[in-house]
């Protein structure tokens, strides 16, 4: 009878587990799961859209570039060269001093329309003025100064190669003329690039850029997408 009783005490538990083990098997294993996004991709597994603003306008200053100032810078010193065709001219050069070459920063403006999420198109204009202040060469006297100024219109295509809402990469092209007044008065082709461009924010966004031409060779400014 002890052997018994003692035989049931060893079974029982072992009953008991394997019971256990079987309705763990009828249930339904349920594993939970993490869904990772990807560059490129949005939590729903669909491809990735920032979002598109048809217009843009931005405002800008830029360092003025080398093909500009060398422009300008020359255009000046060909009005006072020593030997001038005429002895009035010849005089007038002796008789007074032109100090340094100041110029103000490029001042840019800029409209786009977004056709797609990679490619804009749109017009720009820029301003940049440069001046040499005249002194009288024998008495030091200041009388005025002399000025030249050009601006410059044209069509600009943005190609739009990092596209995210808060962080766009793009490049730029513009080709339109460029007007000088001031000492001399004349019109050109010019062109206008940004090799790199780089803006951040969505609505409003600041932006530097790295180029040459018309707006200079590295440009700062703010802008705006609506």
């Amino acid at each position: 009878m002890r052997k018994l009783l003692l035989l049931m005490a060893l079974l029982l538990p072992l009953s008991i587990a394997a019971q256990e083990v079987e309705n763990i098997e009828s249930e339904p294993t349920q594993i939970q799961t993490t869904q990772v996004r990807y560059i490129g991709e949005s939590y729903s597994g669909r491809e990735y859209t920032p979002t598109l603003y048809r217009h843009d306008l931005r405002v800008g200053l830029g360092a003025t570039g080398v093909s500009v100032l060398f422009y300008l810078d020359t255009t000046f010193d060909e009005l006072f060269p020593p030997n001038n065709e005429t002895m009035s001219d010849i005089l007038a050069h002796y008789r007074f001093d032109y100090g340094e070459l100041r110029l103000t920063p490029v001042i840019s403006l800029e409209y786009s329309y977004a056709v797609n999420d990679w490619f804009a198109i749109g017009a720009k204009g820029s301003y940049v003025s440069m001046y040499r202040n005249r002194t009288h060469a024998h008495t030091g006297q200041r009388h005025g100064r002399v000025s030249l100024t050009a601006i410059n219109a044209m069509v600009n295509a943005r190609f739009q190669w990092l596209n995210r809402d808060i962080v766009k990469m793009y490049s730029s092209l513009g080709l339109g003329a460029m007007t000088a007044f001031g000492l001399v008065k004349e019109s050109f082709f010019f062109y206008d690039a940004t090799w790199v461009g780089l803006a951040v924010g969505e609505k409003v966004y600041g932006y530097f850029e790295f180029g040459g031409g018309a707006s200079g060779v590295a440009r700062a400014g703010l802008g705006v997408r609506f």
